[in-house]
């Protein structure tokens, strides 16, 4: 017993797996964004959604249930209604009803394993989402059937935490658990979700990208890199503009603030504010602030820059 113990023991680590988070992280309480309120209790099978006003003027609170727990963080898309993932394996689109003061599901759709990945909207009303059975889905609401319907999807060679991010050009950028951030972009004659670009890290990403000025394209990765990219029209590549190592993993997504700065937490413990230059390769540091614990949330500029 001793020796099957001391050789379960030196078994390596998973690499298709993310690193894990501190103890006292691994459930998250509460995630918000700037559309409502959302309680998005990991561990529960529920999602409960404070409704903005004016989506829902009588609607104060509702919930809607799900077989198994909600990790990934609801989207609000067009009409006011609301898309998200479960480890059910589905994303559901769902919508307010003022009379009834519940979530009413409208459609879902199945993929192969769970979503951590975040809904995001793109033009259209289509609506883009990565799954951990390696696959970027582009799906639509069928005005008529009001059924979930699969216009195109890419696979990775990995799972897909990240949650995709429309570009200025209708490209989708999206990071994988095989190392590599994807700029993918629908061909409206094959319905093929084709690759366009593609950057490889030292390790998974499951930060999701955020597209800035210029067409520069930010993301941060499990080898303690934040990257600033762009994509190259004329070779069609991600060129590297810019890096920045901390002591600590990327979890978090950045976010892009006034006059080219980004800002984004690291597992290290900081949340920086950067400033790319292009000239030196770099990524400046504008100033940080040390937590007590690894910062894993997102963070959002809001008005004056703060």
């Amino acid at each position: 017993k001793r020796k099957a113990h001391e050789e379960k023991k030196e078994e390596p680590a998973n690499p298709t797996l993310p690193p894990e988070l501190p103890k006292e992280l691994r459930t998250k309480p509460e995630q918000t964004n700037g559309s409502g309120s959302f309680h998005n209790r990991h561990h529960r099978d529920y999602l409960k959604a404070i409704v903005p006003k004016k989506i829902a003027p009588d609607l104060k609170a509702t919930s809607f249930r799900i077989s198994r727990r909600v990790p990934s963080t609801p989207a609000w898309g067009p009409d006011g209604v609301l898309a998200v993932g479960g480890v059910d394996h589905h994303i559901y689109v769902l919508k307010p009803n003022p009379l009834s003061r519940e979530l009413e599901k409208i459609s879902s759709f199945k993929t192969g394993d769970w979503l951590d990945s975040t809904p995001a909207w793109g033009p259209d009303g289509t609506l883009a989402v990565g799954s951990k059975d390696s696959h970027v889905y582009i799906l639509k609401l069928n005005p008529f059937t009001r059924e979930l319907e699969k216009v195109a999807s890419f696979k990775t060679e990995g799972g897909i935490a990240s949650s995709p991010s429309w570009g200025p050009n209708g490209e989708l950028a999206v990071g994988s658990y095989d190392k590599n951030i994807y700029v993918l972009r629908l061909n409206p004659l094959s319905k093929e979700l084709e690759k366009v670009a593609s950057f490889e890290t030292q390790s998974g990403v499951s930060s999701s990208p955020a597209w800035g000025p210029d067409g520069m394209l930010a993301v941060g990765s499990w080898d303690k890199r934040l990257y600033v990219l762009r994509l190259n029209s004329q070779t069609e590549q991600l060129d590297q503009i810019a890096s920045l190592e901390t002591k600590g993993e990327f979890w978090a997504s950045p976010a892009w603030g006034p006059d080219g700065m980004l800002a984004i937490g690291s597992a290290d413990r900081y949340i920086y504010v950067l400033k790319p230059n292009p000239l030196k390769q770099q990524l400046e540091q504008v100033a940080s602030l040390r937590f007590g614990s690894a910062v894993v949330s997102s963070p959002a500029w809001g008005p004056d820059g703060l």
